[in-house]
C-alpha cells in the first residue's frame, strides 16, 4: 500500500504535503479543455455598411464642420469648386461629424464614404 499525498493548488502555487517518508511526486500539466459551452444570445445589428454623403461649401471658410448620419467615422476626400482635390486635416470627433480644416478659406465639396 502507498502512502496518501494531499496535493493543493492556491494562487497559482503547487503545495504538496507528504503525510509520511517522502515520496517522489511527478505534478502534470493541466488537463485538455473541455468541450464547448452553449451559444450566447444574438448581439444587436451593427450599423450598415456602404453610404456616403456629399457636403457642398458654398461660402468660403477655413473650417467646415459637416454633420452625416453613416453612423460610422468615414474616409473624406476633398475638392475645390474646380473639382481639384486638396490637401486638407480631417477630424472625426464622432461618428456623426467630420471636421474639415483647410490653409485657407475655401469653397468646394467633401466626399465621405
Amino acid at each position: 500500500m502507498t502512502d496518501p499525498v494531499i496535493v493543493r493548488v492556491t494562487e497559482q502555487r503547487t503545495i504538496i504535503r507528504l503525510t509520511t517518508r517522502p515520496t517522489t511526486v511527478r505534478v502534470g500539466v493541466p488537463g485538455l479543455q473541455g468541450p464547448p459551452g452553449p451559444a450566447g444570445e444574438r448581439g444587436p445589428a451593427g450599423p450598415g455598411g456602404g453610404g456616403f454623403h456629399t457636403h457642398h461649401q458654398d461660402v468660403p471658410a477655413k473650417e467646415w464642420a459637416i454633420p452625416h448620419d453613416l453612423g460610422r467615422r468615414p474616409a473624406v476626400a476633398v475638392e475645390d469648386v474646380d473639382g481639384h482635390e486638396i490637401d486638407a486635416n480631417v477630424f472625426c470627433p464622432d461618428t456623426a461629424t467630420v471636421i474639415v480644416t483647410l490653409g485657407a478659406a475655401t469653397a468646394g465639396r467633401a466626399h465621405l464614404s
